[in-house]
């Protein structure tokens, strides 16, 4: 996702340009983005170098697949699996 970011050259806002729901081409101006992504880094799951990295690097922006969280209705959920 962060590297098709990166590709088109960033991200607009909202306000600038709207979800339609009509078919069409994309009008995608890259000269009017909001943000643009740069660089990125996959960190591991573990917690103590998910920490080292804060330490080191500083604040982290998090990003993740919530196609899964469609069906959520509660408890935890933990590998795929739910726990109430």
């Amino acid at each position: 996702m962060l590297t098709s970011i990166m590709e088109v050259g960033g991200l607009k806002e909202e306000e600038t340009y709207p979800y339609t729901r009509k078919p069409g081409e994309c009008k995608f101006n890259p000269e009017k983005v909001a943000v643009r992504v740069v660089n990125f880094t996959n960190i591991p799951l573990d917690e103590n170098q998910i920490a080292a990295h804060l330490v080191h690097h500083g604040p982290l922006a998090m990003g993740l697949n919530a196609a899964f969280m469609q069906t959520y209705i509660g408890g935890l959920r933990r590998q795929g699996v739910l726990h109430s």
